[in-house]
């Protein structure tokens, strides 16, 4: 079911006259329900990231930034609303990706490793968004630091650093 979810994700670029005729259609010839095409309409409230997009040499934020908008297609608004973040802020970290001509992994969509990060994880400002990921994959994951580190391409002392400042941020100890 995700992944007709993300098949669809085009459906946000139609006109509504467009999309009223679809739906129209999609009653009539396939017998579509309200309550599917309802169902259907919630695909942003779900949306989960592939581990492998923070593997790049994007920031963990352009990362996110880069996934929503070519992968997912949304725009900027929709991606600052989900983050909870400045517009401006988004299309500035889009920009400053597209300006170095940074790119996501190769491999980002296939999602290797089948961890998948539920976005709305960082909708919390208390930490940064890499904090956030590396503590979801320690607490939800149970990965050490030398897994988390090869999984994201990233120095094992790094990830132990980003740890230990999440854990000072939020007053847990481990």
């Amino acid at each position: 079911m995700t992944q007709r979810r993300e098949d669809l994700e085009f459906l946000h670029h139609l006109e509504k006259t467009d999309l009223l005729d679809l739906v129209r259609r999609l009653k009539e010839k396939k017998g579509v329900s309200a309550r599917e095409l309802k169902d259907l309409s919630s695909v942003h409230d779900k949306i989960s990231l592939p581990l492998e997009i923070f593997a790049g040499e994007c920031s963990p934020l352009e990362a996110v930034v880069v996934y929503l908008k070519e992968h997912r297609w949304l725009p900027y608004h929709k991606i600052a609303v989900l983050l909870q973040r400045d517009d401006r802020t988004i299309w500035s970290t889009y920009d400053h990706v597209r300006r170095k001509k940074k790119r996501l992994p190769f491999d980002c969509a296939k999602n290797v490793s089948g961890i998948r990060i539920p976005l709305d994880l960082f909708r919390k400002r208390r930490l940064s968004i890499f904090e956030t990921l590396v503590s979801y994959l320690r607490k939800r994951h149970g990965l050490h630091f030398r897994e988390i580190a090869d999984l994201l391409h990233r120095d094992q002392r790094t990830i132990w650093t980003i740890d230990y400042r999440s854990r000072q941020k939020g007053g847990r100890k481990r």
